[in-house]
Protein backbone atom coordinates (compact mmCIF):
# COMPACT_ATOMS: atom_id res chain seq x y z
CA UNK A 1 0.00 0.00 0.00
CA UNK A 2 2.77 2.13 0.71
CA UNK A 3 4.38 1.73 -2.91
CA UNK A 4 0.28 2.75 -3.70
CA UNK A 5 0.26 5.64 -1.89
CA UNK A 6 3.61 7.43 -3.12
CA UNK A 7 2.75 7.17 -6.62
CA UNK A 8 -1.34 8.28 -6.25
CA UNK A 9 -1.08 10.59 -3.14
CA UNK A 10 -4.32 11.38 -3.60
CA UNK A 11 -5.91 7.91 -4.75
CA UNK A 12 -9.10 6.67 -2.59
CA UNK A 13 -9.28 3.30 -0.59
CA UNK A 14 -11.94 1.04 -0.80
CA UNK A 15 -13.89 0.29 2.63
CA UNK A 16 -14.56 -2.92 4.09
CA UNK A 17 -17.29 -1.78 6.02
CA UNK A 18 -20.06 -2.69 3.12
CA UNK A 19 -22.90 -3.85 5.03
CA UNK A 20 -22.23 -7.13 3.78
CA UNK A 21 -21.02 -10.08 5.85
CA UNK A 22 -18.30 -10.99 3.71
CA UNK A 23 -14.51 -12.22 4.38
CA UNK A 24 -12.18 -9.58 2.42
CA UNK A 25 -9.21 -11.15 4.08
CA UNK A 26 -9.75 -14.41 2.44
CA UNK A 27 -9.24 -15.44 -1.32
CA UNK A 28 -12.87 -16.37 -2.87
CA UNK A 29 -11.35 -18.19 -5.53
CA UNK A 30 -8.44 -20.18 -3.88
CA UNK A 31 -9.97 -23.37 -4.21
CA UNK A 32 -10.77 -22.62 -7.84
CA UNK A 33 -7.54 -21.71 -8.83
CA UNK A 34 -5.63 -24.65 -6.98
CA UNK A 35 -7.44 -27.11 -8.96
CA UNK A 36 -7.11 -28.14 -12.63
CA UNK A 37 -11.10 -27.67 -13.07
CA UNK A 38 -11.63 -24.79 -15.57
CA UNK A 39 -14.93 -22.69 -15.35
CA UNK A 40 -16.01 -23.59 -19.04
CA UNK A 41 -14.90 -26.32 -21.12
CA UNK A 42 -12.82 -25.02 -24.20
CA UNK A 43 -11.29 -25.71 -27.18
CA UNK A 44 -8.75 -26.68 -28.54
CA UNK A 45 -7.04 -27.88 -25.39
CA UNK A 46 -2.91 -26.16 -25.68
CA UNK A 47 -1.00 -28.10 -23.09
CA UNK A 48 2.22 -26.11 -23.61
CA UNK A 49 1.67 -24.98 -20.27
CA UNK A 50 -0.62 -25.91 -17.16
CA UNK A 51 -4.29 -24.50 -18.10
CA UNK A 52 -4.03 -22.19 -15.07
CA UNK A 53 -0.81 -20.85 -15.45
CA UNK A 54 -0.83 -17.21 -15.24
CA UNK A 55 0.37 -15.29 -18.41
CA UNK A 56 0.63 -11.87 -19.86
CA UNK A 57 -0.45 -12.02 -23.37
CA UNK A 58 0.23 -9.09 -26.36
CA UNK A 59 -1.36 -8.41 -29.17
CA UNK A 60 0.88 -6.15 -32.31
CA UNK A 61 -0.29 -6.54 -35.59
CA UNK A 62 -2.68 -9.40 -35.41
CA UNK A 63 0.35 -11.86 -33.81
CA UNK A 64 0.04 -12.64 -30.25
CA UNK A 65 2.56 -13.83 -27.70
CA UNK A 66 2.48 -15.13 -24.19
CA UNK A 67 4.67 -14.78 -21.76
CA UNK A 68 4.70 -16.75 -17.99
CA UNK A 69 3.85 -13.95 -15.64
CA UNK A 70 6.77 -15.68 -12.80
CA UNK A 71 9.25 -15.59 -15.71
CA UNK A 72 8.72 -11.59 -15.53
CA UNK A 73 8.53 -11.63 -12.29
CA UNK A 74 11.98 -13.48 -12.05
CA UNK A 75 13.50 -11.83 -15.26
CA UNK A 76 12.48 -8.23 -14.41
CA UNK A 77 12.43 -7.33 -18.17
CA UNK A 78 12.18 -9.30 -21.17
CA UNK A 79 13.02 -7.80 -24.49
CA UNK A 80 11.40 -9.23 -27.31
CA UNK A 81 9.81 -9.29 -31.17
CA UNK A 82 6.36 -9.99 -32.09
CA UNK A 83 6.81 -10.21 -36.07
CA UNK A 84 8.77 -7.32 -36.87
CA UNK A 85 8.00 -4.95 -34.15
CA UNK A 86 10.53 -4.91 -31.01
CA UNK A 87 8.31 -4.57 -27.81
CA UNK A 88 9.85 -4.82 -23.87
CA UNK A 89 7.32 -6.14 -21.26
CA UNK A 90 9.19 -5.04 -17.75
CA UNK A 91 7.93 -5.11 -14.06
CA UNK A 92 6.85 -1.89 -13.23
CA UNK A 93 8.67 -1.60 -9.69
CA UNK A 94 6.67 1.32 -8.02
CA UNK A 95 3.72 -1.18 -7.64
CA UNK A 96 5.00 -4.25 -8.68
CA UNK A 97 2.90 -4.22 -12.20
CA UNK A 98 3.66 -5.36 -15.11
CA UNK A 99 3.55 -3.13 -18.86
CA UNK A 100 4.48 -3.49 -22.38
CA UNK A 101 5.76 -1.25 -25.03
CA UNK A 102 6.75 -1.17 -28.16
CA UNK A 103 9.92 0.79 -29.91
CA UNK A 104 10.16 2.41 -32.59
CA UNK A 105 13.61 4.34 -32.54
CA UNK A 106 13.28 6.22 -29.66
CA UNK A 107 10.00 6.36 -29.38
CA UNK A 108 8.16 4.24 -26.84
CA UNK A 109 4.29 3.06 -27.32
CA UNK A 110 2.70 1.47 -24.33
CA UNK A 111 0.32 -1.84 -25.53
CA UNK A 112 -2.18 -3.12 -23.94
CA UNK A 113 -1.80 -6.38 -22.58
CA UNK A 114 -3.93 -9.60 -21.05
CA UNK A 115 -2.82 -11.04 -17.19
CA UNK A 116 -5.11 -14.09 -16.83
CA UNK A 117 -4.90 -17.64 -17.08
CA UNK A 118 -3.09 -19.35 -19.82
CA UNK A 119 -6.18 -21.76 -20.97
CA UNK A 120 -8.05 -18.46 -21.82
CA UNK A 121 -5.72 -16.43 -24.05
CA UNK A 122 -4.70 -19.84 -26.17
CA UNK A 123 -8.32 -20.58 -26.58
CA UNK A 124 -8.68 -17.10 -27.74
CA UNK A 125 -5.31 -17.09 -29.95
CA UNK A 126 -4.83 -20.60 -30.82
CA UNK A 127 -2.04 -19.81 -33.07
CA UNK A 128 -0.01 -17.50 -30.57
CA UNK A 129 3.48 -18.15 -29.82
CA UNK A 130 4.66 -18.79 -26.23
CA UNK A 131 8.01 -17.44 -24.50
CA UNK A 132 9.15 -19.93 -22.18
Amino acid sequence: FGAWKKVFPKGKVLSRSTGFIRTYNKNSYQEYEESDETVAPYKPKDIRLPAKEMVVGVSVDEKQKAYPRKTILEKGIIEDSIGKTKITIELYKPLGSIRAYKVEGTKETRLPLYEGYWFTWAAVYPKTKLDK
